[in-house]
């Protein structure tokens, strides 16, 4: 999960139809963007742009009765100090802004720039454990455990988080310089995910044909674009539109299209797979029958067939999401920008999600230790305490419940009996983009996830997911039509009813050594590159010989010698994640 944009996608999660009681056994999971793959466009050096900022080596700033912490957020979208509501939350209950440095397309150089100047921004988002041990090794972080007293929301609420990184990434001191975010602490069994997004209105005009596995799309698609070929203002319009600005050691679509056929690949970086349909069998991402393959033939296939924008190789993903949100887009692997206006969507228009009768899609487990991310606090920082404050409310049930609803008492509040439910204010905020768009506290780290449990109150955290009242407006055309096609509530509900649902297990990802990180990118700009040239070329022929070339020079740089690795690093973490996993 979002896939987001960490918590981008806010006002989409707020408009989905409530589906499970609050006290239930499971929390559903809203669809999202994973924050870590959207990226910023700003090119500034970091150092150079935390002294622009604030004038003073320190990236630390007081703005009249208000003190402004400067974060650097690793997975962040945007740059900037915060703004809106949430901003205003946070100032009311700590006295603190946030400005974000921008990361761009160069966040990884920006952190070394800045690690190598020894002055770390107040706080930061790493987005692996590999960052996170840099930094301990290096003498950057504080400790959580030298300010228990500040952060009591964090040994509450996220102690096995604390201890999974005072164990492993301490470099020996046995405490915590991190604690993990997009904590998970419940299972979904319910939700608009568990497979593609699709313009649902097309393909109801071709009279809903049978799909059975992803290759059974391509058809369908193709009668779409050739019914539909340009969007109601005559732009041309495309089945598939595509984009490369999130691509790591491989085109990154490949991966969020893994777990809609059973398979994960784990980790940014990583060369292998794990197919959870054969056994958790650990292979290379380039093997024939591999998903990533199966991905780059799906798309190849589809680019033969004319349905691939031609602008894929070299738009971004805001290029992308304008595409879809302006209807020029008819399929896709993920829902960024698929969420049409409710006057659309009373009209029958709009995208839903559907899956194959016979492909497996794979959910993560709970992760309360996290996904990977972690936020932590920088020695450098002239106001380490406030820094506490801000990581310590944003790991509040209540906090994780207002930046993922709205304001309470405006949006949502509790009942007599302590369940939260929805205001008449609050839907007419969550279809208003003006009103619920936080600005740039988008940024904002998420601690919890949408489909979290709030333990203190025995409810899901977002209110997509908690019982209806009467005033709550209908489900839109498009949606009742979905839900009377299927005779079920959601997709998720739906694949489950099929019985293809797999829900991993819980596997951190192994920190990879030196070696393995070199040949991960160098294996990796051949991967990115061939991947590209082989969805666009020009015949099978061509196809099968950028294989060629692309499996022969990744063997040459070592990719065997990854795979081997991480398969024997992966049945470590296996055992490992056992201890970490409730």
């Amino acid at each position: 999960m979002k896939k987001r944009v960490l918590a981008t996608l806010l006002s989409l999660t707020m408009a989905a139809a409530a589906l499970t009681a609050c006290g239930g056994s499971s929390a559903p999971a809203a669809s999202e963007a994973p924050k870590d793959e959207s990226k910023a466009t700003g090119e500034d050096d970091a150092g150079d742009a935390a002294a622009a900022e604030t004038g003073e080596e320190n990236v630390t700033a007081a703005e009249g009765d208000v003190l402004r912490l400067q974060i650097l957020d690793m997975p962040a979208n945007e740059s900037g100090v915060i703004t809106g509501w949430f901003n205003d939350y946070i100032k009311e209950q700590v006295g603190v802004e946030l400005e974000f440095l921008p990361t761009g397309d160069q966040g990884e150089q920006k952190l070394q720039a800045l690690m190598a100047s020894g002055e770390l921004p107040d706080l930061v988002v790493f987005k692996d454990d590999k960052q996170v041990i840099n930094a301990v090794t290096g003498d950057m972080l504080l400790a959580y455990d030298d300010y228990k007293e500040l952060v009591p929301n964090l040994y509450k609420n996220a102690a096995t988080s604390l201890q999974y990184y005072a164990d492993n990434m301490s470099n020996g001191q046995g405490k915590a310089y991190a604690v993990g975010v997009e904590l998970k602490n419940a299972v979904e069994e319910s939700g608009d995910t568990g497979g593609i997004s699709i313009r649902y209105d097309y393909y109801k005009e071709l009279g809903s044909p049978e799909v059975k596995t992803m290759e059974d799309w391509l058809p369908i698609i193709k009668q779409m674009q050739d019914a539909h070929p340009t969007n109601e203002d005559g732009q041309k319009a495309y089945g598939i539109s595509l984009f490369k600005d999130w691509d790591r050691s491989y085109m990154t679509l490949g991966m969020f299209f893994a777990p809609l056929v059973g398979v994960n690949i784990q980790g940014e970086g990583n060369l292998a797979q794990v197919d959870y349909t054969n056994n958790e069998e650990v292979s290379s991402i380039l093997d024939e029958d591999s998903a990533y393959m199966r991905f780059l033939r799906f798309m190849f296939e589809a680019n033969q067939m004319g349905l691939v924008d031609p602008d894929s190789m070299t738009q971004r993903f805001n290029d992308y999401t304008q595409k879809v949100t302006d209807g020029r887009v008819h399929w896709a692997v993920g829902d960024w920008g698929t969420s049409f206006t409710t006057e659309q969507q009373n009209e029958g228009i709009g995208f839903r999600r559907l899956a194959g009768t016979e492909d497996k899609i794979l959910l993560s487990p709970k992760q309360i230790v996290g996904k990977g991310w972690s936020v932590s606090v920088s020695k450098a920082s002239k106001h380490p305490e406030e820094a506490m404050k801000v990581v310590n409310l944003l790991f509040d049930y209540e906090t994780a419940m207002v930046e993922q609803n709205g304001p309470k008492g405006i949006c949502w509040d509790v009942d007599e009996n302590g369940n939260p439910y929805v205001t008449e204010e609050g839907y007419q905020w969550y279809t208003d983009s003006e009103k619920m768009g936080k600005g740039k506290g988008n940024n904002v780290f998420r601690a919890f996830t949408a489909e979290s449990v709030n333990e203190d109150m025995g409810c899901v955290m977002n209110n997509s997911y908690w019982d209806k009242p009467d005033y709550a407006p209908a489900d839109t055309k498009l949606v009742q039509e979905w839900k009377e096609d299927f005779g079920i509530g959601d997709m998720l509900q739906l694949q489950y009813q099929r019985g293809n649902v797999i829900v991993r297990p819980f596997v951190p990802n192994p920190t990879f050594t030196d070696e393995m990180e070199q040949i991960s990118a160098r294996v990796g700009d051949v991967i990115k590159t061939n991947s590209w040239k082989m969805v666009f070329a020009k015949d099978q022929a061509e196809f099968d010989a950028l294989y060629k070339e692309m499996v022969e020079k990744a063997e040459g740089m070592g990719i065997n010698e990854f795979v081997d690795w991480y398969r024997a690093e992966y049945e470590k973490m296996a055992e490992f994640g056992e201890k970490y996993a409730n």
